[in-house]
């Protein structure tokens, strides 16, 4: 980029940002040089605007800059020459013409500068709307990749609960019939342990019953025996020595049954 200021010896200087070294020319009215100066360039945007945004284009204009101030150079060669060539001839046709050309020479600068500050203007507006664009794009497109990781994480939701549902009927289903195997082991376990109670209260009222006849039969016996012994006594028809004998006998038979 070119910007003009004023020296302090009043000298009209063009500022040329990032250039090697300074370039001088004529100005418009006094003759005086023009004063190139070069600028300390910010690399933190000089160089960004050169070789990301504009690449080949800013070299190109640094490329045109330099064959313009050879252009100048050479025509200030040329006007040196032509003043001294008409030194000694007409000085005032000498200097409209040396006028004249600086004249044309400062238009076609400022026309040129104009022009290349339009065209950086433009690459400038062009790479601006490049880079929205490619942030639009970009951002299109995040969005979409988050959609569409949204979608995936929501459908391995959807499966996953799905299949915790289906685990948990499946768990149910288990249980369900874990629970009624049980529950007819349960049954089939009491009714064996009540037919075996019935049997063995079955049992054990027939062996009362025999015990109660077989008791009710010994006492019968045993009431026989004493009502005969009673008689025999009354009678006096059995000795002492056979009543101890009988009834010893009976007092084992009673403790046999006793046993």
């Amino acid at each position: 980029m070119l910007s003009k200021r004023k020296s302090e010896g009043g000298d009209e200087v063009v500022e040329v940002a990032g250039a090697a070294a300074p370039v001088t020319n004529s100005d418009k009215e006094g003759g005086q040089p023009t004063t190139v100066v070069p600028v300390a360039p910010r690399e933190a945007d000089i160089e960004r605007l050169r070789d990301i945004l504009f690449g080949a284009q800013a070299r190109t204009t640094d490329i045109r800059l330099g064959n313009l101030e050879n252009r100048l150079e050479s025509i200030r060669q040329e006007l040196r020459e032509l003043i001294e060539t008409i030194t000694d001839g007409n000085a005032q046709a000498a200097t409209s013409q040396v006028t004249a050309v600086r004249k044309e020479l400062s238009e076609s600068i400022e026309f040129k500068t104009d022009a290349q500050n339009a065209q950086l203007r433009a690459i400038h507006q062009e790479m601006t709307e490049r880079l929205d664009k490619q942030s639009a794009d970009l951002t299109t497109h995040l969005r979409t990749v988050e959609r569409e990781l949204s979608t995936r994480l929501d459908t391995q939701q959807a499966e996953q609960m799905s299949q915790l549902r289906d685990l948990e009927r499946e768990m149910q289903q288990r249980l369900q019939t874990l629970n009624a195997d049980f529950l007819a082991q349960m049954r089939q376990l009491r009714k064996e342990l009540s037919d075996r109670l019935t049997e063995i209260d079955e049992a054990h009222t027939i062996q009362n019953r025999t015990l109660r006849k077989e008791t009710k039969q010994r006492d019968d016996e045993l009431r026989q025996e004493l009502a005969m012994l009673a008689t025999l006594l009354d009678n006096k028809k059995v000795s002492r020595q056979d009543l101890g004998r009988m009834l010893a006998e009976l007092g084992q038979r009673l403790r046999q049954d006793g046993d």
